[in-house]
């Protein structure tokens, strides 16, 4: 995709509140024809998140029409699978619902933390949430007995098709422990009961590639785009495509998926969990710089 750079369209406050700093994996709905609601885990000086939202224009995302002043979506109750931050899974309508995946962290002893996902509700538009269970809709299962994160959900073809980040292992590079995942595939008949089997998708790791997740797939013209973050062992992140005929099978792209000119680059930084949303007048990509989002969200017009 070719885009035009926006730029920075929303920063963190630094204000040493629950969302004192950083915007992760901003996930674009759109809440009427005017508005786009980009929801998103704000961070406390803790680095802990708790999910809100960034309304901007459709028309201009540089444009911010409100900020939410207290999260829709809350930390769990300590030894929660949740009591440690939320970032955003994938926002839905369904019915007469909108429904909010998420993904919960908790930090164990002997490794960096845990992930698992759970299902908020609204039934006002997305000012409010419900946490349908205090419990993952997705857990452990084997081989994604640490990592079982979903990060797309598509009611396609009667089902609800689920794209996750799943892993059960770390790599220790300077001292650091960094998660090892990739992508697995999820279905379900009524978006809440994932019991069935979860099943891997092969998408060809480069040399020294140790992760590969936060998938985010569209079904634009009868075929399936994956956007996705990878990484090598010592570098940052690094955004790449794959397409699919049918949402299993990917192949994947040589190229960069998503071009920014040298100016944008040096604004941004690292492009990494980007997100793709279409408005009757235009498309628009949403997605962090350097530094897991501290700096906040970035907009670019496809064009």
């Amino acid at each position: 995709m070719q885009l035009t750079y926006l730029g920075n369209i929303y920063t963190p406050p630094f204000d040493r509140s629950w969302k004192d700093n950083s915007a992760l994996t901003p996930t674009p709905f759109l809440l009427n024809d005017s508005t786009i609601r980009i929801f998103c885990s704000f961070r406390d000086l803790e680095g802990i998140g708790r999910i809100g939202y960034v309304d901007v224009s459709s028309n201009d995302p540089r444009e911010i029409l409100s900020v939410s002043k207290n999260p829709v979506l809350d930390l769990g109750l300590p030894g929660y699978f949740d009591d440690n931050g939320l970032i955003l899974g994938d926002i839905i309508r369904y019915k007469s619902e909108v429904r909010l995946y998420y993904v919960g962290f908790q930090i164990p002893r002997k490794c960096k933390f845990l992930a698992f996902s759970g299902l908020a509700l609204s039934h006002d538009n997305g000012d409010n949430f419900i946490k349908r269970s205090t419990v993952p809709i997705v857990d452990r299962m084997t081989g994604c007995e640490t990592i079982n994160a979903i990060h797309t959900v598509l009611y396609d073809n009667n089902k609800f098709r689920v794209w996750c980040g799943s892993g059960n292992s770390w790599v220790i590079h300077n001292g650091v422990q960094y998660p090892s995942y990739q992508v697995s595939y999820l279905e379900s008949r009524d978006g809440v009961d994932f019991s069935g089997q979860l099943s891997s998708i092969h998408i060809p790791l480069q040399p020294n590639e140790y992760r590969l997740g936060r998938p985010r797939v569209y079904k634009l013209d009868n075929k399936y785009l994956m956007l996705f973050t990878y990484a090598k062992i010592g570098e940052s992140y690094q955004v790449g495509s794959a397409w699919s005929s049918d949402g299993f099978s990917w192949l994947r792209d040589s190229s960069p998926a998503l071009k920014l000119d040298k100016d944008a680059i040096a604004d941004c930084g690292v492009l990494s969990y980007p997100t793709y949303l279409k408005t009757k007048t235009n498309e628009y990509i949403f997605f962090n710089g350097s530094n897991m989002g501290q700096n906040g969200i970035y907009c670019a017009r496809v064009c």
